[in-house]
Parts: structure tokens; sequence; C-alpha cells
């Protein structure tokens, strides 16, 4: 469920495939551009080039004057595919070992200065390797050990102390990485034009929505009995949690935009009269928000389902043992899968009220940060509750394991057709070698890349061209990429993802373009010798972008080393010691 199965992209694609469903309920679904593509099939296998990629873009947002927003929707099984290797990819191992820890500080209290060393590595290391993951599972970590303290009758000072303590010492491990660490992040914004549609939402989420619901109707039953207490009670009280849950978030929002300097100004703006908001008119922004309020099922909810967790877990925690034994007893691995399924939804909740300000200036990485973690603590928690499911007494819970585990089944249907359309049939010789086409498509720069590897020791600077600065998943960097070496500027749009800013990248842009397209020479050193720049390399993207005149003073600032076809590597002798970039 975590790192296989997909979302409901590939049995919709089946579907699709089999002539099911008039168009005007694709265009209803609203799936990306997916009702306006061409079905291509190979039975019931969807074989159109990059399908697989539409259904990473599930949620589809629209600006206020109703143009397409791009909302991102990816899962682990995605990023496998497609071998991206972002942040959220590279750090899941380590927000799996932060919920392994959870479950531990849930089960025992921390006893040993162990406990307090390996909390704050992975305390730390989270934010290091994936910013985001820090508060999602550093209040994971809080919120097992809190509640197993709980169940024990045991004192909340000494977590607190704690947890103090790990976020201390965490940071002082990462301190090299913090004291220079800048983020796009602006702020927080309010979610005003777009909610999630239901049918989107389900599309995403199906199988964790079927057993997220069916478990807690399990321990909905279960934690009435040992309570003594009637279902309609919990519910009631559920309810109540999730009407204040609606209040405050909506308090929350107003809060938000009542200190938020851009949010007061474009209040201001929107009272004037003949006022716009987001460059449209106050008519249609009205009009829009209207539609947004009109569908307000999914954040309902997931409140909803989060406020009866919460009562569940509160309700769980004072039921007496049955023993005085201090160990845990028959029931508490559930409080700890509630835990996780309320995490997931405050997660995919939070962002129908508000979104992390970035450069975007939408919702669309928001939306993707937490749905990938919603995902993450779904998974683990459904692994559980499906089990519970199906061993648990009666005949209902065993029906709902079964159709759930119909759903998974659905779900895996994405990465196997996906990995047919990303392999092309598998019709190539496999192999774990991520340069290995190279040797057919580029073989002149492979080749260079090959001897770099073997030949260049240390971390010389090279030169070669970078991408445009809007570019992406383009062939520029590649070599800079395949070596480890590093480079003046790879993808100038990720550098202003990363840094937050364009500063840097901007003030190297024009010196490269010296650097490689100007025939002064002296210009050309200047830069070398700023940036210690060691080798340059002159290839195909750099003869198609520069001009033969600036490519050719490379044989009198250097001497070529290395030459294959049309790629030839020029070692710079330095003149003086330069800058590291």
């Amino acid at each position: 469920m975590l790192a296989v199965m997909g979302n409901m992209g590939g049995l919709m694609e089946s579907v699709r495939c089999a002539g099911a469903g008039p168009d005007r309920f694709w265009q209803w679904l609203d799936v990306r551009q997916i009702a306006a593509q061409q079905v291509e099939c190979n039975g019931l296998a969807p074989t159109r080039f990059y399908w697989w990629w539409d259904w990473s873009r599930v949620v589809h947002d629209y600006t206020p004057d109703g143009r397409d927003q791009e909302v991102i929707t990816e899962s682990p099984v995605f990023s496998f595919l497609l071998g991206d290797n972002h942040p959220h990819v590279m750090g899941l191992p380590f927000a799996l070992i932060a919920i392994a820890l959870a479950l531990s500080l849930f089960y025992r209290p921390p006893a040993r200065a162990p406990d307090v060393a390996l909390s704050a590595i992975v305390i730390g290391g989270l934010a290091f390797m994936n910013t985001w993951d820090l508060p999602v599972y550093g209040a994971l970590v809080a919120g097992g050990l809190v509640l197993g303290r709980l169940l024990r009758r045991e004192p909340i000072a000494p977590a607190l102390a704690f947890i103090g303590a790990i976020l201390a010492l965490g940071y002082a491990l990462y301190l090299p990485f913090y004291s220079t660490f800048a983020s796009q992040a602006a702020g927080i914004g309010i979610n005003l034009f777009n909610g999630t549609r239901w049918p989107q939402f389900v599309l995403m989420f199906a199988p964790f929505l079927a057993t997220g619901a069916a478990f807690v109707a399990l321990m909905t039953h279960r934690v009435s009995r040992a309570a003594r207490l009637s279902v309609m009670s919990l519910l009631g009280r559920a309810a109540g949690l999730t009407l204040l849950a609606l209040v405050g978030g909506l308090a929350g929002v107003v809060a938000i935009g009542l200190v938020s300097p851009q949010l007061r100004a474009m209040f201001t703006e929107v009272m004037q009269e003949g006022g716009s908001v987001f460059g449209v008119t106050r008519d249609i922004a009205l009009q829009r928000l209207t539609l947004r309020l009109s569908d307000p099922w999914v954040p309902i909810a997931l409140l909803a389902f989060a406020a009866l967790c919460v009562t569940l877990i509160l309700t769980g925690l004072w039921i007496r043992p049955a023993t005085n034994s201090d160990a845990p007893r028959a029931g508490q691995p559930d409080l700890f899968a509630l835990l996780l399924l309320l995490g997931g939804a405050l997660l995919t909740a939070a962002v129908e009220f508000v979104f992390v300000r970035d450069m975007f200036g939408t919702r669309m990485n928001t939306v993707f940060k937490f749905y990938y973690q919603a995902w993450t603590v779904w998974a683990i928690a459904g692994g559980f509750a499906l089990t519970s499911l199906l061993t648990a007494h009666g005949v209902w819970p065993k029906l709902a394991g079964a159709t759930i585990s119909l759903l998974i089944a659905g779900g895996l249907l994405y990465p196997i057709f996906a990995a047919q359309s990303r392999t092309d049939g598998f019709s190539r010789r496999p192999t774990l070698d991520g340069a290995a086409h190279l040797n057919t498509t580029r073989p002149d720069d492979a080749a260079a890349i090959a001897w770099l590897n073997a030949t260049v020791s240390g971390a010389p600077v090279i030169a070669e061209a970078p991408a445009d600065r809007y570019a992406a998943y383009s062939y520029y960097g590649r070599i800079s990429a395949f070596t480890g070496l590093p480079t003046l500027l790879g993808w100038g749009g990720h550098q202003h993802q990363w840094r937050g800013n364009y500063d840097e990248p901007a003030r190297r842009e024009p010196l490269i373009e010296t650097l490689f397209n100007s025939v002064d020479e002296r210009a050309a050193r200047a830069v070398i010798e700023e940036f210690n720049v060691r080798y340059v390399i002159v290839g195909l993207p750099e003869r198609n972008r520069y001009s033969a005149e600036g490519l050719a003073k490379f044989e009198r600032l250097g001497k070529p080393v290395f030459q294959s076809g049309g790629t030839i590597i020029y070692q710079i002798a330095p003149s003086r010691a330069g800058t590291q970039p």
C-alpha cells in the first residue's frame, strides 16, 4: 500500500479502454486533460505515451477566471517509476524510521542515553533531508510519546522535556546545514477559490478511505462496548468536535487574513470601486468563491473523520486495563493506528483552508507534500487496519476487508500498466544503470562522462551549458549530473525553488554566456578564475547554443584532453586560486 500501490488511474484507464462511461462522465471527473486525450490501448492496458503522468495530477484547480492551475498529487510508486530523486523520495526511509520511533515511544518511555541520541538523529535528519517532514513526523513522534504515557497513567512533563531535548540536540547535530539554510516559503496563504472535489479525492485515496472508514467503524463498536457507551453517544461527541473543528478552521483562516499584509492589501483593493482580485473583477472572483463554497464535502468529511478518531482515542485512553500490568494490553495498537489515520486526515484537510506560500503562489506544492505524507501514514495504518478487519469476528468486517482488497488490486494496476509504458513494453535490455541509454542516444557524451569518472580525482569545477531558467527535465547540465562534478549552474528553475530567490543564478547566467559566447579571452579568463573552472565541456548542447567563434577560444585558453566525435573536454590551467561554486 505504501511503495507499490498507485492511485485509481490505472483502473480508470482500463475503464476507458473498455469503452465504458460516456464522454460527459470523464468531463465530470475533470482529471487534467484526460477527457480530451485520445484513447490508445492494447486490450485493457493503456498505451498512450505519458498517460501515467496525467494521473499524478488528479486534483484540478482553476484560477478565478477559469484557467487551468496545476496541482501535484504524486505517490511513492510514481516517484520510483519516474526515477526522480527529489527530497520527498530520498527522505522516505527516514520518515518510516520516525514512524517506528513514534511507535517505540508509544510502547515504552525513553530510558537511556541511546534513546535520546537516536531520536535526535532522526528528528534533526527529517528537516535536513526534507524540511516538510519535520513538523509532520516530529508531531507524530511527540504524539506517540504523549499518548503512551497517558495510557500508562504517567506524568506528561518528562515527555515534554524529552521532546525539547531531542529538538535542541537534533538542531545541533545538523547545525552546518541549518546555519546556511534558506527557503522559498513566504508565509501562509488562504485557499479561497479551490476546494478539492470529492470524485478526484476518491480517485487519489480510494483504498485508504475505505480502510479508514471500515476500521473506524470497527473501533467505534469496540470502544463503545469497552467504555459502556452507546455508539450514538460516541458519534454525538464526534459531531460536536467536527463543528468545533470547522469553526476553528474558518477562524484560523480569518486570523491569517487579518495578520497578512498581502491579504489586507488585496481586501483593500477589492473594496475599492472597480476593484479586482488576482487580476479578475470582483464579480468573477465572487462567482468563483461561491462555486467553491457550494462543494464543501471533502473538508467536512475529513474533519468529521478526524473528530471521530480523536473521540475514539480519548475514550480509549481512559478505559481501565483489565490487569494492573504496565505491559500494553490488547487494543493499544489500535490507538496508534487511529493516531496515524488522524494525521492523514488533518494533512489532507489542511490544504482545503490554507497553503504554504512559495514562488508558485498556489497550493500546488502544499497539496503535493501533504498528500505524499498522508499517503505514507495512511498506508502504514491501512496495512494494520486491513489485517484487523480480516481477522475480526463477524461477517461485515471480513466483507469490508475483501472489498478493500479489491480496491488495492485496482491500485496495483497503475504500476503494472505504467511500468509497461515507461519501459516501452520492456522491449529493451533491462539494466539498473541509469546512464546506459547514453551509450546509444549520446555516445560521445557517454564517452566523455566515462573518461571523467575514470580519470579525474577530487571535485574540480566543470563548465557546461546550463538549462534555460524555466526548463526542467532537459538534457542540459548532463555532464555534472552523471559525474557528480560541480558546475556553475544546472537547472536554474529548480535552483530558484530550492533557494527561494534567483539572485545567484541570475548573476551567473550572463557570466556563463560570457565564458562560452564571448570572443574576448580576457573576459572569459575572468570567469574561469572567479569560479576556478578546471574543465570546459564543448558538445552538442554547447554548439547548439553558442557561437563557433566563442567556442574556438578554448583551444587557446586550455588544451583538449579528451575528444569523442563532437564532444571535447578542455583542461584549463588555473592562473590563481579561485572560489568553488
